[in-house]
């Protein structure tokens, strides 16, 4: 598990063809490169891309925005997306901006 000094830790776990990235702590401006670096590691040889946000503290819209972009690479690979978060302020921002069900979130 990486962690930078800006408040995000990722993992990424390999089971099979499916890859997960787990998340914990801040999802901004500042730490989404962490995350699209994870995702990025973690798409190459998967066929299905889990994003376990369950630990993030909080997220904001440029976080929001980068997870939207992730699914879309991961669409345009033929890579399945799917995102895990908890209920807590990272579901309710997804909620609240109806990006939970282009997500995939579960």
């Amino acid at each position: 598990m990486t962690t930078p000094e800006d408040g995000l830790t990722v993992e990424v776990r390999r089971e099979g063809t499916s890859a997960t990235v787990v998340a914990a702590g801040e999802l901004d401006m500042t730490t989404m490169g962490e995350l699209r670096a994870a995702a990025a590691e973690a798409r190459a040889g998967a066929d299905k891309l889990v994003l376990d946000l369950r630990r993030l503290t909080f997220i904001d819209s440029s976080g929001l925005g980068a997870l939207v972009e992730l699914r879309g690479e991961a669409e345009r690979g033929g890579v399945g997306f799917v995102v895990e978060a908890s209920d807590g302020p990272v579901r309710s921002a997804l909620e609240s901006t109806g990006l939970n069900d282009l997500l995939g979130v579960r």
